[in-house]
C-alpha cells in the first residue's frame, strides 16, 4: 500500500464556540487554527442536545456556527463540513453523525426524549454514518452501542482519559468502523487526531461515503496508524 496517496487531512471532531459552550474558540478561530495546522477538511460536531434545544431558533443557531466556520474555510481554503453529536436525554453517551444536511437537523431534533435505539432504526443506513464518541471514556459511565456504524477509537481530547485501547478492541470485535478525532475545544489541541484520505470529499455525503468504504488511514499525533479492518 503506497501511503503516499493518502494526502489529504481530515478533522472528524471539533467543537465550535458559542454553540458547543464547552469550546474556547469561535469558528474563525477554530478554522485559522486548523489552517496553521495544514489541515485540509473539518466537521464541525458541535453538541447537538436538549439544552441546546430550549432555543426557538435552535436549529439556526447551530447552523450559524457551521457557515461561519464555511465562510472562513473558504477564505483559507479549508473544506468545512456538517456534522453532529447528538446526545438522547436518557443517558451521557454522545454519536457523532456524518452524511446529513438542514434537513436532517429539522428531523432529528425530535428524537432526545426517544433514545438512541429508534434514531439508529430510523437514521442508520442510507446516506449517513453513525460513530459512538469516546465510549470508554472515564468517569462518563457509558454504555456501549453495537449497532452503530463505528467506534471513535482515538479521541485526543488532552482533559480525559478515553480508554482508546479498550475502544479499539471493541471496534474491532464489531467489524465496527474506525475513526479517530481531536474532540477539539481548547487550545493547542487540533489536529490530534485525524483522518487522511485520497481525495478531498465535497461534501458531509462524501465524506460519509469514504468512511463506509474503510478506504483511508488515521493519523495520531503524527503517527499514520492503518485501521486494522479497514479494506487497504
Amino acid at each position: 500500500m503506497n501511503k503516499d496517496l493518502y494526502k489529504y487531512k481530515i478533522e472528524l471532531h471539533a467543537h465550535t464556540y458559542p454553540v458547543s459552550g464547552c469550546s474556547e474558540f469561535s469558528p474563525y478561530e477554530t478554522i485559522k487554527q486548523y489552517s496553521e495546522s495544514g489541515v485540509d477538511g473539518i466537521v464541525i460536531t458541535n453538541h447537538f442536545k436538549r439544552d441546546l434545544f430550549a432555543r426557538k431558533d435552535a436549529v439556526k443557531f447551530y447552523l450559524d456556527d457551521y457557515y461561519a466556520a464555511v465562510k472562513e474555510g473558504k477564505r483559507r481554503n479549508i473544506r468545512v463540513y456538517l456534522g453532529v453529536e447528538i446526545q438522547f436525554d436518557e443517558n451521557p453517551n454522545d454519536y457523532l453523525v456524518y452524511g446529513i444536511d438542514e434537513e436532517w437537523l429539522e428531523r432529528a431534533v425530535k428524537y432526545f426524549p426517544l433514545g438512541v435505539k429508534p434514531f439508529l432504526r430510523d437514521f442508520r443506513g442510507g446516506d449517513t454514518v453513525i460513530i459512538q464518541a469516546h465510549p470508554f471514556r472515564v468517569g462518563f459511565g457509558m454504555t456501549r452501542e453495537p449497532s452503530t456504524d463505528g467506534t471513535e477509537v482515538y479521541n485526543m481530547h488532552p482533559h480525559h482519559d478515553s480508554n482508546n485501547d479498550l475502544a479499539y478492541t471493541y471496534a474491532k470485535k464489531h467489524n465496527h468502523i474506525i475513526i479517530a478525532g481531536s474532540d477539539f475545544h481548547h487550545a493547542g489541541s487540533q489536529a490530534g487526531g485525524l483522518i487522511l484520505t485520497k481525495t478531498l470529499p465535497a461534501d458531509s455525503f462524501e465524506l460519509a461515503k469514504i468512511l463506509k468504504s474503510r478506504d483511508y488511514l488515521l493519523l495520531v499525533k503524527n503517527q499514520v496508524i492503518i485501521p486494522s479492518n479497514n479494506n487497504l
